[in-house]
């Protein structure tokens, strides 16, 4: 597991573009002081408008990268609700050209629990995860960390308030960082690099637009059938405001790292969702109707006490 490297990863100001388009060189955002914030992805795919349409044909694959309680379990659901079924297999933690022979959806098989694991560095991702192919899709699902923490069913955000999974989990999963280990600006960085990298991040924390994001890339119209679920964690989330005060600003403090990354990421998923709805309302993006039914909660329970 890599403790200290010093990731090559440039941060760049500048005063161009603004949530307009991701090239095969950068990623151009705005950040919340209107200042444009120019990021490298670190790795490319080849095509991926081809591999979106090869899994709309059942020839292309798809993974699912898991981070608990992001929503995996419904999105698992929701691919399979597709045609693609996922089959546990030990691959860990790379993807190449030979395992795209037939479609396939992978998940929790690809990393696992620890994430992209090892002696992760900067440009790692291409060469463990395979890009010069329109036969992948990688989707990356995010989730407020704080929403996250409140995910899952039972109380074990009150037994163990200070678990490993309370700290940066979905950072520390991304970038394979160990739980204890400094979180650096440097690692930040590299998180939105890697993020960036991937064909579609879907934020999860208000989940039909998220549902939006996944389905309208591959052209599905799917219909979240309990869309009062969007508002259950945002509920939580003031509860614990307001009867654990203490625990929610701990954690704002202590997950301060995912909180920034994950406001970089959500920007992405935004942009995405905001081309889809503009395509639609010029007809030149056409789907076919599915109704999604939403995983219960308590379904996706994990424990968080344990050990990593």
């Amino acid at each position: 597991m890599n403790r200290g490297t010093n990731i090559p990863f440039l941060l760049v100001l500048a005063n161009i573009g603004s949530l307009r388009y991701i090239s095969a060189l950068r990623v151009n955002l705005k950040n919340q002081d209107n200042q444009n914030l120019e990021v490298q992805p670190e790795s490319v795919a080849f095509n991926t408008e081809l591999a979106f349409q090869n899994v709309k044909n059942g020839i292309g694959s798809v993974w699912l990268f898991h981070t608990t309680h992001n929503a995996g379990t419904s999105l698992l659901a929701l691919f399979e609700q597709q045609g693609l079924s996922w089959k546990r297999k030990g691959r860990g933690c790379f993807i190449q050209e030979a395992d795209l022979a037939t479609p396939t959806l992978f998940y929790d098989d690809v990393c696992g629990e620890r994430g992209i694991f090892g002696d992760s560095q900067f440009g790692d991702f291409g060469n463990r995860f395979v890009r010069n192919t329109s036969k992948l899709v990688t989707v990356y699902p995010i989730r407020h960390p704080i929403h996250r923490n409140m995910a899952g069913g039972g109380n074990s955000w009150e037994t163990c308030p200070d678990a490993w999974f309370m700290d940066n989990y979905g950072l520390r999963k991304l970038i394979g960082l160990e739980p204890g280990v400094p979180i650096t600006k440097a690692h930040i960085e590299f998180a939105k690099a890697r993020a960036a990298s991937f064909d579609i991040i879907a934020d999860m924390t208000e989940f039909s637009k998220g549902l939006e994001v996944l389905c309208g890339s591959f052209g599905w119209d799917c219909k979240n059938s309990h869309p009062g679920k969007d508002s259950e964690h945002s509920n939580k989330v003031d509860k614990l405001k307001q009867n654990h005060n203490d625990i929610y600003n701990r954690w704002v403090k202590l997950n301060a790292p995912e909180i920034e990354f994950y406001e970089f990421a959500k920007k992405l998923s935004q942009r995405k969702l905001a081309n889809l709805q503009r395509s639609r309302a010029t007809n030149l993006f056409h789907t076919t109707e599915t109704e999604f039914v939403l995983q219960e909660e308590e379904d996706q329970a994990q424990s968080v006490c344990g050990t990593w």
